[in-house]
């Protein structure tokens, strides 16, 4: 299969040797490789104790290891890649072609990672099953890593092509712009045309001089042993294919295609696409026979595609249907599992990982399903016991080797994607939109005077202060002011409320409020983070540097700090840490701190399939855990208790104090909680369009009438023709509101056009809801919380923060809010 441009995250490799179990996975000594860990295993998970009930009623994915990964002497790695992607060589993946995939993966399983090593790109070698960096080389490969051979890795580096040995002791270069790589050809740009290179050693297959109409940036892919039949997508939305004839290369012939993502074309008598719409909405795989070009098939709605594995030269799919088996021709298919997964994240001989969930993903083996995994990680190689999972979304990614869990003879069940169930709403008349008056404005003179980034609500307070998380310059960092909305009085104003660095986020507990930003380490070689406290009347208090902090959540006498897949439990009134997290999967941790009715705090966390509340003041003690039937998706404070939002579209909402769980009675909402409120949003019905003219009357017949014949019609209805229904605008947005009980209040549609951003600020009781919607995020609908009646709308200026709003009470009375910069204003309405 091709790859063009950026990599494809697709690790080629094979069957097992044998499997580890959960309690027979080891983490090897950092001794044996005579360094510490250079990729640390999760920190050992916290004592759960025995479950007391079940929260949800899907299935949950098995439990993996936590494994490491250790530099060996010399390896030259002193701090972890960040934003790095893995690649695995295809070594480990012999005999993937042939007719017995037993034989397949028996190799070693090694892969490469890219990433950045402090302010430069770097590239690393690994051993999956053996847990070690083996090298790292910091100034081979500026740019990204575009393919992976037996023994090397292609990357771009300056201007041209450079492959790197697999034991990373030699290299090859190319003074030549790249243009794609098919298995283990490398493309590059001539003055004539293209140049095809083989990828282990760099030494030249063929050149070929494309024909008219074929421009070089249009190349694909190349295919035979010298590249010279070769694949163009052209700006004219043709896919063409280029073979010799007479006279040299021409157009064999070219078919027209939508969007080409995946090319396949170098197997058998049939060339393979995958392409979506523009809108990238539908993805299918067509097939085209090699000689002519003719189209021989078509499976559409295709979210995933593999090698067979049973060792046949066909394929498989993933659909809304199942998985599809075919042969390369697409002439006939055939179910092979009710299973609705994903894309593929890595391959090894008979292996394949393939996303389930945007948390989970399973291995398929000939067999079926070997193994239901929690797995967030967008890419992955595989090896013989363990599987590699890095990340280079975010601001620093996360790399993790996890071990794989043991065959389980039970029948997997995913929740598959589907839309929201909106059970029929009134849909609401708005109020006209009204500017807001410069009397109605909080203003706090020469604070923010470059942004916004954040506020906060004290509910201790009433919810009437306000901390504001603000910049002053744009290369400056980031100060907090306290105002009282209900006097409209500035409190205070620290400029050096945050530490130095990138301000990202601010949260508030019973006696500090806190300021996180995102900085460089000293030495460049790793972000870090500052947590910086100051306390409820103004004064610094205390500062805690760890190594992340994007998200902060506070409730009682703890604060919450979380970043990549890792969480660590400041006490909020020294800074000291009471305990860390880190996920199962590799996604963002599910921890929130909840304060309980009798000043007690407790941290739940949702960990190995248990839901455990903790109280963080007494060594992080369990009071409870629940087994939890699915996968968390969020958690989220609400009143005394949480709610919990599960990938299949449950939710839940759990008293921390007791840990009753009461069900919401919602499909597939969007859910979150608002003050003391819980609320379930999705798209509703149409938005009418405007109302058409009345039909003119219809114009009765005239003249004469004979002697016995009956008078014209009078009742309209006999002549009615009917009148087309007006165009719909859109589609409206439907809330339905909970009590915390889980009991249901109230439900509505509200006209308004995306995106739309429903405010959690909000203090609890008549308190209203704050929506902001349109793509400029200048509407503000104003929701009585008790009725969902719209009680107003504003029109905010230019230069409002998008989607900074609130509610809360002022003398009894339900107020809006939303937050301006340059300088610091509230306006209230």
């Amino acid at each position: 299969m091709s790859r063009r441009y950026l990599p494809v995250l697709v690790a080629l490799a094979g069957t097992p040797s044998g499997c580890e179990s959960r309690s027979s996975v080891a983490r090897p000594p950092a001794t044996a490789t005579g360094a510490a860990w250079l990729y640390p295993p999760a920190p050992l998970a916290w004592p759960a104790g025995a479950p007391r009930g079940v929260l949800g009623r899907s299935l949950a994915p098995q439990r993996v290891s936590s494994l490491g990964l250790a530099p060996v002497a010399g390896a030259h790695a002193a701090t972890p890649l960040r934003l790095a992607t893995p690649f695995a060589s295809p070594s480990g993946d012999t005999g993937t072609a042939a007719s017995s995939p037993v034989a397949a993966g028996t190799g070693p399983g090694l892969a490469v990672l890219w990433g950045q090593d402090g302010d430069h790109a770097a590239i690393e070698g690994i051993d999956i099953d053996g847990g070690r960096v083996l090298w790292r080389d910091g100034e081979s490969c500026t740019g990204p890593v575009v393919g992976v051979t037996t023994d090397t890795a292609v990357c771009m580096h300056g201007t041209g092509v450079r492959g790197v040995s697999l034991d990373g002791a030699r290299h090859w270069d190319l003074d030549r712009p790249y243009l794609a790589m098919t298995e283990e050809r490398i493309a590059v740009v001539e003055s004539d045309g293209i140049a095809v290179h083989d990828a282990s050693d760099g030494t030249q297959l063929g050149h070929v001089k494309l024909p008219a109409g074929v421009a070089v940036a249009e190349v694909f892919a190349t295919c035979g042993e010298s590249g010279r039949e070769v694949f163009a997508m052209r700006q004219d939305g043709t896919l063409a294919r280029i073979a010799d004839g007479k006279g040299g290369p021409t157009i064999a012939w070219a078919v027209p295609i939508p969007q080409l993502v995946e090319l396949d074309a170098c197997a058998g008598d049939t060339v393979l696409a995958r392409v979506t719409e523009t809108d990238g909405s539908r993805s299918a795989v067509l097939a085209f026979a090699r000689s002519t070009g003719a189209a021989t098939g078509r499976v559409d709605d295709v979210r995933g595609w593999w090698a067979a594995r049973d060792g046949s030269a066909g394929i498989e799919m993933a659909t809304s249907g199942g998985i599809v088996r075919a042969p390369r021709s697409l002439a006939t298919q055939a179910v092979i599992s009710p299973l609705v997964l994903g894309t593929l994240l890595a391959t090894r001989g008979e292996r394949r990982l393939v996303r389930a969930t945007p948390a989970t993903a399973v291995l398929l083996d000939s067999r079926g399903v070997a193994s239901y995994l929690p797995f967030a990680w967008p890419g992955a190689a595989l090896g013989a016991g363990a599987i590699l999972g890095a990340d280079w979304t975010g601001v620093t990614g996360s790399v993790a080797r996890v071990g794989i869990p043991p065959r389980e003879l039970r029948a997997v069940r995913i929740p598959a994607a589907r839309r929201a169930v909106p059970v029929p709403a009134e849909l609401r008349d708005l109020p006209a939109a009204v500017e807001v008056a410069p009397s109605a404005i909080v203003e706090a003179p020469h604070t923010a005077m470059d942004s916004v980034i954040a506020v906060t609500l004290a509910p201790e307070d009433g919810a009437t202060i306000a901390y504001v998380l603000a910049t002053e310059a744009s290369d400056g960092g980031g100060g907090i002011i306290a105002l009282d909305l209900a006097t409209r009085a500035v409190l205070w104003h620290r400029a050096d409320a945050c530490g130095l660095g990138v301000p990202v986020a601010i949260a508030v507990a019973h006696e500090t409020v806190m300021c996180a930003t995102r900085r460089a380490s000293p030495t460049g070689s790793a972000p870090q983070a500052v947590v910086r406290a100051t306390t409820r009347s103004g004064l610094p208090s205390w500062e805690w540097t760890g190594e992340h902090a994007d998200v902060l959540q506070a409730a009682g006498s703890v604060v919450v700090a979380s970043g990549a897949d890792r969480a660590v439990v400041l006490d909020a009134a020294t800074g000291l840490p009471r305990g860390s997290f880190a996920s199962d999967d590799g996604g963002p941790p599910r921890v929130i701190a909840v304060s309980a009715r009798h000043s007690v705090t407790y941290v739940i966390a949702a960990e190995r399939g248990q839901l455990v509340a903790r109280v963080a003041t007494v060594a992080m003690t369990p009071v409870w855990s629940l087994a939890v039937g699915g996968v968390v998706q969020t958690l989220a404070p609400s009143d005394h208790g949480m709610l919990v939002a599960l990938e299949d579209g449950d939710a839940f909402r759990v008293e921390v104090d007791t840990a009753r769980v009461t069900p919401i009675a919602g499909l597939d909402l969007e859910w979150g909680t608002t003050g003391e409120l819980i609320a379930g949003t999705t798209l509703g019905g149409p938005i009418p369009g405007a109302p058409l003219p009345p039909p003119a009357a219809p114009r009765l017949p005239r003249g004469p009438r004979r002697r016995g014949a009956p008078p014209p019609p009078t009742d309209v209805a006999a002549v009615w023709t009917p009148r087309p229904l007006p165009t719909p605008l859109g589609q409206a947005w439907h809330l339905a509101l909970y009590e915390p009980s889980g009991e249901f209040r109230v439900r509505n549609e509200y006209p308004i056009f995306p995106p739309i951003s429903p405010s959690r600020l909000r203090a609890s009781g008549t308190a209203p809801l704050v929506v902001v919607s349109g793509p400029e995020q200048r509407e503000a609908l104003v929701i009585d919380p008790r009725t969902g009646d719209p009680l107003r709308r504003a029109t905010l200026s230019v230069d409002a923060t998008p989607a900074i709003t609130g509610g809360l009470l002022i003398h009894d009375r339900p107020v809006a809010f939303a937050v301006y910069a340059r300088p610091l204003r509230v306006a209230l309405f």
